[in-house]
């Protein structure tokens, strides 16, 4: 078992069985560009028993031979390739492009980690295997700082969009299909935006674009919206207030509870269009309907100067991040003076903001892990808590208004209302003390 890397610029995707995969990055204190691939297995407690309990991250590092894996890279984008696995198989991740060693190493080339299930491969990841994609046709030009996400609805193909190539910020958007590891260009109607080291992901059947740097590689604080399924833009809008500020670098992923309940884009950390490092307090921005929908911003944690003191992560930039169902992980990044090896977690379900294996966490936490997701998955109770807090995501249109409780402690109040209808009363009860002290802290910070 290893320990955690300092990395900024690298990837981290979510294979499932509370499992991640780190690639890549650079190291800001030696200039190089990484190649190593990392294996973290990240342990929730499974029982409230000690003070402290908090999660465990296991690191682990994939040998491969050189020429069977991908070269040493950074602002790439990984993917889990879930189109291109097989039912009980092993867990496909996708990789492509990035920078490597020298002003004009961008790659261009498609890779793919097989990753075995847990029973078959243990703790270790000695048995996950890299493959290049030999892709037949047309494929996206070699670039950097660009944006892939998964459209379940779309038959779960991988979406690429825009970059920074050899000749400036592009604005094109590609699909990789599974079966004949063929990519086909996009070919879309409207105003194409051109965007690099921005944000995405997609929602339903939209590409929501936030952010970055457009073909003047000026920071611009709009969001574009894509259709997929027309392959129409829509025109850049900006956030209503409040809104995340415009930003470059940062991290950028999918809220999900599964393909049928995707919530919005999360958006985390980065640098302000003066330089300066934006606060860590995540948002989740939303495309309501079609491209043309109303579009809407909301933070999911509390006040920046109540997140610093109940302990959250510190300001940061070029962090990798990955959603898991309900929990979204944040690693590494750059904070202006070093690279990172924090791994935190945004939990929703409780709602806790922790670092795993690096910090205590919280007392919401503790009780609600009296019992794992898989003994409460089989309970009727359990679902019907889980459909409660999708509807309160769902219906989010905007920040929380006059409520002074952030987003993901509404949400997680939605599950324990759910839970004292169904008569668990000592349990939400616990929870509602923890959650009530959590408001007051942000209150009286704010």
């Amino acid at each position: 078992m290893q320990s955690a890397p300092r990395v900024s610029g690298g990837t981290l995707c979510a294979m499932g069985s509370s499992r991640l995969v780190l690639f890549g990055g650079r190291s800001s204190e030696s200039g190089l560009t990484l190649g190593a691939t990392r294996l973290v297995t990240v342990t929730w407690p499974a029982h409230a028993g000690g003070r402290g309990a908090r999660p465990v991250a296991r690191w682990d590092e994939v040998i491969a031979e050189p020429l069977h894996r991908p070269g040493a890279r950074c602002y790439h984008v990984a993917v889990r390739w879930a189109a291109a696995e097989r039912r009980g198989g092993e867990a496909r991740m996708l990789v492509f492009g990035g920078a490597g060693d020298g002003a004009d190493a961008l790659h261009g080339d498609t890779w793919c980690l097989a990753l075995p299930a847990p029973a078959a491969a243990g703790s270790s990841s000695a048995h996950a295997r890299w493959e290049r994609v030999a892709c037949t046709g047309d494929a996206p030009a070699p670039r950097s700082s660009h944006v892939c996400a998964v459209w379940p609805a779309g038959g779960g193909v991988p979406v690429l969009h825009g970059g920074l190539g050899n000749d400036g910020v592009m604005s094109d958007v590609w699909t990789l299909d599974a079966r004949d590891k063929r990519w086909g260009r996009m070919h879309a109607v409207g105003a194409p935006a051109a965007r690099a080291h921005h944000a995405g992901a997609i929602v339903g059947d939209t590409l929501l674009v936030f952010s970055g740097q457009d073909e003047r590689l000026l920071t611009v604080d709009s969001v574009c919206v894509l259709h997929l399924p027309t392959a129409t833009w829509s025109a850049p809008a900006l956030l209503p207030a409040p809104a995340p500020a415009g930003r470059i670098d940062a991290a950028g992923g999918i809220l999900a509870l599964g393909c049928a309940a995707p919530f919005g884009l999360v958006v985390f950390g980065g640098v302000g269009a003066s330089f300066e490092f934006e606060p860590t307090t995540p948002w989740l921005v939303r495309a309501d309907g079609d491209a043309r929908g109303a579009l809407s911003a909301a933070p999911l944690s509390a006040a920046p100067t109540a997140a610093r003191a109940a302990g959250a992560p510190r300001a940061r930039a070029c962090a990798a991040l990955a959603s898991d169902a309900l929990r979204v992980y944040a690693f590494g990044g750059f904070d202006g003076q070093q690279d990172l090896d924090e791994l935190w977690c945004l939990s929703f379900v409780p709602p806790s903001f922790a670092t795993a294996g690096a910090s205590v966490d919280t007392a919401a936490s503790r009780a609600r892990e009296a019992r794992t997701d898989e003994e409460m998955g089989a309970s009727d109770v359990f679902r019907r808590r889980r459909a409660a807090q999708v509807k309160e995501l769902q219906g989010l249109r905007g920040a929380s208004g006059e409520s002074y409780m952030p987003v993901h402690l509404r949400v997680w109040h939605a599950g324990a209302f759910e839970a004292l209808a169904d008569g668990e009363h000592a349990q939400a009860e616990a929870h509602a003390a923890c959650t009530a002290a959590a408001v007051a802290t942000a209150c009286t910070l704010r």
